[in-house]
């Protein structure tokens, strides 16, 4: 049960801050111009931020359903999802 609340809670969480991108985007966006490049600057950051989260809940997951500590392994954690993730769209190894 207590498992279940703390990833609820972290969806939750998740979802409050990707609603506050999403409202500062909003609010930001009269100020920076409707240029090209400010849209498409922006989505990305967008979906940068919503990806580290997105990696926070996958980590918070892993927490709470791994029915076995880590010992041989180093534990994951969001820096270096986030890590590996940009290194698989930018290419560099």
């Amino acid at each position: 049960f207590f498992g279940s609340w703390r990833l609820t809670r972290a969806v939750l969480s998740h979802l409050v801050a990707t609603g506050a991108v999403a409202v500062g985007d909003d609010l930001i966006e009269p100020l920076l111009g409707g240029s090209i490049v400010a849209k498409l600057s922006r989505r990305f950051g967008e979906g940068l931020v919503n990806g580290a989260l997105t990696a926070r809940v996958g980590v918070a997951a892993i927490e709470v359903c791994r029915p076995l500590p880590f010992v041989r392994e180093k534990r994951p954690g969001v820096r270096g999802i986030v890590k590996r993730a940009l290194t698989g769209v930018f290419g560099k190894e």
